[in-house]
């Protein structure tokens, strides 16, 4: 949700809001299909790529990284095409090395953003 808060650029509770969860839930997994529909919700307009390296990422972008359990745990963050954007609060929020960061599989690029 904080990515797609990013991306969209809309504070966290709107991000919140249009995945349409349970307040009292307490763990938030999300698919790909949930943050495309989000971003959507949100007036962007967004494209699903295939991961080869950071540098091919031509803009503002969702990318799942450090993969577990057979690639079904990872985490999300935010690219906007220079820096990484993580709001995990235990890594630094904005980041230019992307070496911390094993990323691998589909991403969300946001092509068209309000």
């Amino acid at each position: 949700m904080a990515c797609v808060a990013m991306i969209a650029g809309v504070s966290y509770q709107q991000a919140f809001d249009v995945f349409c969860f349970s307040k009292r839930r307490k763990r938030f997994y999300t698919r790909h299909s949930q943050l495309v529909r989000a971003l959507e919700k949100l007036g962007c307009e967004v494209k699903r790529w295939w991961f080869r390296s950071w540098e091919e990422i031509p803009g503002c972008a969702i990318v799942p990284v450090n993969h577990r359990c057979n690639r079904r745990n990872f985490h999300w963050v935010a690219y906007d095409g220079k820096a990484v954007l993580n709001p995990n609060p235990k890594y630094p929020a904005r980041e230019r090395s992307v070496n911390r960061y094993r990323a691998s599989g589909w991403y969300l690029l946001a092509v068209d953003r309000p």
